[in-house]
């Protein structure tokens, strides 16, 4: 339950900082001045300032290295999970529990948010799912269960319009993503892995249009993309699977 923090310029140890539970997943915030700790199965977040940053002043930034120490901002919303970086907000997406009734949840934050020890906005829903979420600008591209779906992954994909603290839903697009599970996004495109293939939905401006790349014939039975990795400026990204890597041509 330690966490240990490096100035990697010096490899020196500044401080040793401990968590409330053993074994954190580790994710940077938007802006690199925070680590956040997630612990899904004690439903628990906790934020790490690592003590440098900068602030806007005039026409130039006032850098500020401090001490790291644990904050004392919390979320204790169930099982956070999947973790996505969006430009300076990032998102965190609560699975929720099936057993205890617990719904999921969707939360967005930044460094400055972080620093007044709160978020920006939240998504909660009717049910628990296994989602993701993936930004863009106002909006959020995230997952939902069709009506009858009574499995732990979502099969569709939802558009939602950030107003203020809330969202309002734009859209539920019409192409479905059974058993979805991993997302990425590039300059132009966002991308979620499905059992029978990835949807692929595009961005020009505020208008966003759904279409679907099938798996290939040669795909080995049970095999399915369930990660997506890649670039901003590609237009490839890598499918993860048990069978192996793919390439997925957005284009």
């Amino acid at each position: 339950p330690t966490l240990y923090v490096y100035d990697v310029e010096t490899n020196e140890l500044l401080e040793q900082i401990n968590t409330t539970h053993q074994g954190p997943r580790l994710y940077t915030s938007p802006e690199g001045r925070y680590a956040i700790a997630t612990f899904r199965e004690q439903n628990l977040v906790e934020f790490v300032d690592g003590g440098y940053y900068r602030l806007p002043h005039d026409d130039h930034f006032d850098v500020f290295e401090n001490t790291p120490s644990m904050t004392d901002f919390q979320l204790t919303d169930v099982k956070p999970t999947h973790y996505k970086l969006g430009g300076e907000m990032s998102a965190l997406f609560f699975d929720g529990d099936e057993d205890s009734g617990a719904n999921a949840g969707l939360a967005l934050m930044s460094d400055e948010s972080i620093a007044e020890s709160k978020i920006l906005a939240k998504q909660d829903f009717d049910y628990a799912v296994h989602g993701t979420a993936e930004i863009r600008g106002d909006y959020v591209l995230t997952t939902v269960k069709s009506k009858g779906n009574t499995a732990f992954l979502p099969d569709n994909i939802v558009l939602l319009h950030r107003h203020d603290d809330h969202f309002h839903q734009e859209q539920v697009f019409d192409v479905s993503c059974p058993d979805l599970h991993g997302s990425y996004q590039n300059e132009h495109h966002i991308a979620f892995a499905c059992s029978d293939g990835v949807v692929v939905i595009e961005q020009e401006g505020d208008l966003f249009t759904a279409s679907k790349i099938a798996n290939p014939d040669s795909m080995p039975e049970g095999v399915r993309i369930g990660s997506l990795r890649g670039h901003m400026e590609s237009h490839l990204m890598a499918g993860m699977s048990r069978g192996g890597i793919f390439t997925v041509d957005l284009e």
